[in-house]
């Protein structure tokens, strides 16, 4: 995230390619989040803080 930052401000500076890093540093903070919050939730699970998820029968 940080990174993200940092690139933005090179961009908004005029540095062009600073945009593609601004990109894929965005990108990667997401990802990251997700899979962080992803884990958090099997942790929870296997805790038992969380149920599991079942299917519904129709």
């Amino acid at each position: 995230m940080w990174a993200a930052i940092d690139f933005g401000r090179t961009a908004r500076g005029g540095d062009s390619q600073a945009w593609w890093f601004l990109a894929v540093a965005s990108l990667g903070a997401v990802v990251c989040l997700f899979l962080s919050l992803m884990l958090v939730t099997l942790l929870l699970r296997k805790l038992g803080v969380l149920e599991e998820r079942k299917p519904h029968k129709h």
